[in-house]
């Protein structure tokens, strides 16, 4: 698998998740359509995705009162 480069200001989703003691990161893109999973901090896969769940993340960042990036903050 080739390495794969994000876009500055790219990723801007991330989730975390824990069991068995282990913790795997997927580190998300929306603008690249791309995820990187990460368990015990090595690179072990990335996968294509669409920008159809983009509004759900978005949706709960703004219910946890936290900002967006600013359209012009994307395209840089």
């Amino acid at each position: 698998m080739s390495d794969v480069t994000f876009t500055p200001g790219c990723p801007r989703h991330g989730i975390r998740v824990t069991h068995d003691e282990k913790t795997a990161d997927f580190v998300i893109c929306f603008e690249c359509f791309q995820v990187m999973v990460y368990v015990a901090g090595e690179k072990e896969q990335r996968f294509l995705i669409t920008d159809s769940p983009a509004s759900v993340f978005n949706q709960t960042l703004q219910n946890s009162n936290i900002p967006l990036a600013r359209e012009s903050e994307k395209k840089k």
